[in-house]
């Protein structure tokens, strides 16, 4: 996978998230994660809009360090929202497999 956009010290602002099978995310992203209004783009030229909102979670003791930065990395699940119907789908695919 590859991160291709904008960048602010050392941190993916806005941009396109890549994958190797053709499949691309392009939206707005905190922490290197994605947040906010973005597109899913699929290989067969289906879209999918929608939005990423980023829940933090309860720190852990055993925390790693972000390199440089002196301060315990944050653990972010991110939930894709979306109005199509393909949402509801994959998330009862997804909680097959957890």
């Amino acid at each position: 996978m590859r991160l291709v956009g904008n960048w602010s010290e050392g941190k993916m602002t806005d941009g396109k998230w890549l994958f190797p099978n053709g499949v691309s995310y392009d939206g707005t992203f905190e922490h290197n994660k994605p947040k906010g209004q973005g597109t899913w783009s699929f290989q067969n030229g289906n879209t999918q809009k929608g939005e990423y909102i980023q829940h933090v979670l309860p720190a852990d003791e055993d925390a790693e360090v972000e390199e440089g930065e002196g301060a315990p990395k944050i653990n972010l699940r991110c939930e894709w929202v979306s109005e199509s119907k393909l949402h509801d789908s994959a998330s009862q695919i997804n909680n097959l497999h957890s």
